[in-house]
């Protein structure tokens, strides 16, 4: 069961961030908002309109990371030894004695310093991608809106030139015909 406070605060919470999401739409998400002289509100725009992802920098991020905590670990693994237990019975099954033998284990040190960065390359290129795929769709989604704009009128005026040449042959078919 939940305590008074934390009711009131999941309230407040909920009540703020309905705020905060109206104000955004009137006045940071608006198209006029993009060429704003405050720089920040700019960015805060571009940022909430996702026309530059963040996905893309921190996957670079994990990658650098991933790839270092793999090296690293892979170095000092190389170093590990590991203690085996064994066991001599005695003839009524009763451990009579128990003798350790060490068995050098950085060969696991070894195949992940060599193959660990391999993977996590060959896993972030495919993630990356797809993120490649999403700018690379949003970049022709935004040319084609700015050439539909500007050329609607020479395309308006190819249609009808088009048109009156189709219009020339048909009639210059049926007077063909026509004979």
């Amino acid at each position: 069961m939940q305590t008074g406070i934390t009711v009131i605060a999941t309230v407040f919470g909920v009540l703020c961030a309905i705020a905060a999401t109206v104000l955004a739409f009137i006045f940071i998400l608006p198209e006029k908002r993009a060429n704003s002289s405050n720089k920040f509100v700019a960015a805060l725009h571009d940022l909430l309109n996702f026309k530059h992802l963040l996905i893309e920098k921190i996957l670079k991020a994990l990658y650098i990371f991933s790839t270092a905590f793999t090296l690293i670990y892979g170095f000092f693994s190389i170093f590990s030894f590991q203690r085996i237990p064994h066991y001599s019975y005695d003839y009524y099954g009763y451990t009579s004695e128990v003798y350790y033998e060490t068995e050098w284990t950085g060969y696991i040190g070894l195949l992940t310093m060599i193959l660990g960065p391999i993977i996590i390359r060959i896993m972030y290129e495919f993630i990356m991608m797809f993120v490649t795929l999403v700018q690379n769709s949003s970049d022709i989604n935004r040319k084609m809106k700015v050439e539909t704009v500007e050329d609607a009128p020479a395309k308006a005026d190819a249609a009808v030139v088009a048109d009156e040449e189709l219009d020339a042959i048909a009639e210059k078919d049926t007077a063909g015909t026509a004979v």
